[in-house]
């Protein structure tokens, strides 16, 4: 007989808990209606105990026919019993009394107990003498009841938010009250009204709840006693009757759990006498791996598994060592199977008693497959060391999480300039080679894909030389450990190639669109030009005249702007004129104030006296821009920028200490100063090389400053450059100063304006252009023919050219440019007389123009004194 049967169901014990509880609560509820029906009935005692006195008091009024009192505020004469005879009276001490009937009485005394016991009372009627004594809702209601022949109840309602028990019982007219309402018409034994009894509850709930209190917790207190009485019992009963029972079930369980376990046990396991070495039992794992049957093995000694380690007894080597450790030991060795073959295995063994005797109980695990795949790796791992070591790549291994570098290759070493016992056990950003935020956004890309595929990154060595590569990596794991496999391909050389192949293409683009611009452009500025000079001539007056120069001087400043865009556009030298920097400074502070944050504030100090010199404006211009940009992005929270010029006196010995060739004299110094993050110190002997910059991949070319250096020289000065972390950078132009004589050789003298006559055929698409050049060249006294295209020009030109002197033509027009135009007119004239105008066209071009017989060149916008020259020194060839 097990333990079960020894042991009372659970439901039966959950049974008995549930009856105990069910009778604990109808106890509790059967207490609880008691103690509430117990406190409503003291409350009605107490009502009818007031309605009692009252009505006590009141028939002794009646009787006596009421009370005369003195009068006062508290009780004044009663208006409603005006009509009682000897209401009021005097007595012969002369004191004024009167006459209080049983309801007044009532009323007062019911005024006196609801303020100090809280019962109140009322005398109400359906036919008041009194406005105060009308019924409310509640009470008109209880007196209908009464009039139609029903009982009064008792009723628990609302009286100013708080809980009342209200009574109300009738008032029956006796003879004694008729002396005050005989005139209402009440006969005797008629229902004249009711006492109305309310009582608070306040108190009486109060008291309620306290028992209600005091009978949870001594119900809950049985309840919990009852409830742990009955599992004690159980608890005592199960032990009392179940421990036997338990104790055989563990064992048959224990004896069933070794059985499962050694038959399904996922290793081979043998059991052999420790004195004969026979082999007592197995499972079927082990059969598995010897390939024996159950009766092929059992019984046999067990050197049977390894004939070749035995002396000729039933113990093998194996065997042999295992009872030399009877704390047990593990070996791996091999075992013979039935077919002949040797598979390696590793034996754990322990020795135990089992039915009396001394036992080896032993644990087979077939390794065979884990060391070919073991012997497999090893020899894989020679050949990824191999590879790993002479990879034409860069290869790392290194931590995921910290990004520590646990490996890599010697190319990686070449290529970084470090060596291996300054990379391994640190980070790529500890080294520099990469950025934390290069870092993070790679981190990022791996764990969301598991790999990256050729990502470009720029890298730096231990030299500080930026190295771009595309990279590639992959999240691994060795050794249960994630770690991260990086190869890296050096593409610096190719993507600087590519870099100057598309600067290259993206400037001939640009030169092309310049070109295309500058042309429209200096065809609107020869109209503007040209009408603003004879606006000059013509003027009566000096305002006029005024005006008038102010246009041509905005419309050669936009022509030098068109000539820099053609400049561009055909690679050719710069346009060198004098310039003041102090002019062109404010010209890049006001771009610069409309173009950054408003947080970065210009400051200006012009301290150099003289600041004119020789160069090319838009390439200056470009320079201090370049310069400005890098200062602007040093603040990214905002600072301050300033401008200051200086002159600087360069005697022979300092200029041949610096590497440009400088010549002795004045220059022009102009310090352009931030107050941003500062220029790292190893960063500034690199800072005007090509393509070098500290800004993340795309957001600069490194070209900026390269520019800005290479203009200087190109203007004959040079540039410095000064830097302190956290305090900020100064940028130091230097640029030879313009002395006045020099100005006087550069700049053009006015001459008066040469005139003649003849007969002139000019030809131009620009209606504008016609008409401004025509007006200048008949304001020099010349006779003008105009035609907008080259077709309509020659046709007039071939029945007309004797009495044509000189032809000017438009380079670019539709039908027939200037060149076709030319070629046809001179079949007709080989001696003519031509002059070519255009506002777009290059050196190489103007000297082939030239060759071909063109007499003279002028270029738009065309300037009245230019152009009178050209003419008059053409029609004198």
């Amino acid at each position: 007989m097990t333990g079960k049967r020894f042991q009372i169901k659970n439901k039966l014990w959950c049974i008995m808990a549930a009856i105990w509880t069910l009778l604990l609560a109808f106890s509790t509820w059967n207490q609880i209606r008691i103690s509430d029906a117990g406190v409503f009935k003291l409350a009605q005692r107490e009502a009818l105990v007031s309605y009692n006195k009252d009505l006590v008091y009141r028939r002794w009024a009646t009787d006596h026919g009421g009370v005369y009192v003195p009068v006062t505020e508290q009780t004044p004469p009663n208006p409603y019993l005006s009509h009682v005879s000897n209401r009021d009276i005097t007595t012969p001490a002369g004191q004024h009394l009167t006459l209080l009937n049983p309801a007044y009485m009532t009323r007062q005394v019911h005024e006196l107990s609801a303020e100090q016991y809280g019962v109140k009372g009322h005398i109400t009627s359906l036919k008041p003498l009194r406005p105060e004594n009308t019924p409310d809702p509640w009470e008109e209601k209880q007196l209908q009841n009464i009039h139609a022949g029903k009982m009064p109840t008792w009723q628990i309602s609302m009286i100013a938010d708080e809980e009342h028990l209200r009574m109300l019982y009738p008032m029956i007219t006796e003879e004694k009250c008729l002396k005050c309402h005989a005139h209402q018409g009440y006969k005797i034994g008629d229902i004249r009204g009711g006492i109305s009894v309310s009582v608070p509850m306040a108190n009486y709930n109060a008291t309620n709840l306290q028992n209600l209190k005091i009978i949870s917790l001594t119900n809950s207190t049985i309840w919990l006693l009852g409830i742990s009485a009955i599992f004690w019992i159980r608890r005592y009963v199960n032990r009392q009757f179940g421990e036997q029972g338990q104790l055989r079930e563990a064992a048959e369980a224990s004896q069933k759990k070794f059985q499962v376990l050694f038959d399904d046990a996922p290793y081979g396991v043998g059991i052999a006498d420790s004195e004969s070495g026979k082999i007592l039992t197995c499972n079927q794992e082990l059969l598995r791996i010897t390939g024996y049957s159950e009766e092929e093995l059992i019984g046999q000694p067990q050197a049977k598994l390894h004939p070749t380690n035995g002396d000729g007894n039933n113990y093998s080597e194996s065997f042999k060592k295992h009872l030399l450790k009877p704390g047990g030991t593990t070996l791996v060795t091999q075992v013979l199977t039935k077919r002949g073959e040797l598979r390696d295995v590793e034996i754990k063994t322990s020795r135990l008693e089992m039915d009396g005797k001394q036992v080896l109980h032993g644990f087979f695990n077939d390794i065979t497959e884990q060391k070919a795949i073991t012997d497999a790796l090893r020899l894989s791992e020679e050949k990824f060391a191999s590879a790993f070591g002479h990879a034409p790549i860069m290869i790392t291994i290194s931590n995921l999480e910290d990004g520590t570098y646990l490996d890599a290759n010697a190319k990686f070493y070449q290529v970084t300039g470090f060596s291996k016992e300054e990379v391994i056990g640190r980070t790529s950003t500890e080294l520099g080679w990469i950025t934390p935020e290069t870092r993070e956004q790679l981190i990022e890309v791996l764990r969301r894909d598991g790999r990256a595929a050729g990502m470009e990154l720029e890298t730096r060595g231990k030299d500080g030389s930026v190295c771009k590569c595309s990279y590639f990596g992959e999240i691994i794991e060795v050794s249960g450990q994630k770690r991260l496999l990086s190869l890296a391909l050096d593409i610096t050389e190719q993507r600087d190639l590519e870099e100057r192949l598309l600067q290259g293409e993206k400037l001939q683009a640009i030169g092309l669109l310049a070109g295309g611009i500058a042309h429209d452009f200096n065809n609107q500025l020869s109209a503007v030009l040209g009408y603003a000079e004879l606006m000059e001539l013509k003027a009566q007056d000096d305002q006029t005249r005024s005006f008038a120069q102010k246009i041509k001087i905005a419309a050669k400043r936009a022509a030098d702007v068109t000539q820099q865009l053609l400049a561009f556009s055909r690679k050719k030298d710069s346009l060198e004129l004098p310039i003041k920097i102090d002019m062109l400074v404010n010209e890049v502070a006001s771009i610069l104030e409309h173009s950054i944050d408003k947080k970065i504030r210009i400051r200006k100090n012009f301290d150099a006296i003289h600041s004119t010199v020789l160069g090319d404006v838009s390439q200056l211009q470009n320079a201090l821009l370049n310069i400005a940009i890098n200062a602007r992005d040093a603040m990214p929270n905002g600072g301050e920028l300033s401008f200051k010029t200086d002159l600087k006196k360069l005697d022979e010995k300092y200029c041949q200490t610096r590497p440009e060739e400088l010549a002795a004299g004045t220059y022009l110094q102009l310090q352009i100063t931030d107050t941003g993050t500062g220029i790292e110190p190893e960063n500034l002997k690199k800072i005007f090389d090509p393509f070098f910059t500290t800004k993340d991949i795309g957001k600069g070319t490194g070209m900026g400053l390269a520019s800005a250096y290479g203009t200087l020289r190109s203007h004959h000065g040079f540039i410095e450059v000064s830097s302190e972390l956290g305090i900020g950078t100064t940028f130091s132009l230097y640029l030879p100063l313009l002395i006045e004589q020099d100005m006087e050789a550069v700049l053009d003298t006015d001459s008066p304006l040469p005139r003649g006559e003849g007969k002139i055929l000019l030809v131009d698409d620009e209606e504008l252009v016609r008409k401004v050049s025509s007006a200048m060249l008949a304001e020099l006294g010349y006779q003008v023919k105009c035609f907008p295209d080259g077709e309509a020009a020659f046709e007039y030109y071939r029945s007309n050219w004797r009495n044509i002197d000189l032809v000017i033509l438009d380079m670019i027009m539709p039908k027939l440019n200037g060149l076709e135009t030319y070629a046809a007119m001179k079949q007709v004239n080989p001696a003519i007389k031509v002059i070519m105008a255009s506002g777009y066209s290059g050196d190489k071009e103007i000297e082939e123009i030239l060759q071909n017989g063109i007499l003279g060149f002028v270029s738009k916008p065309m300037e009245h004194q230019e152009l009178a020259s050209i003419i008059a020194r053409v029609l004198k060839k």
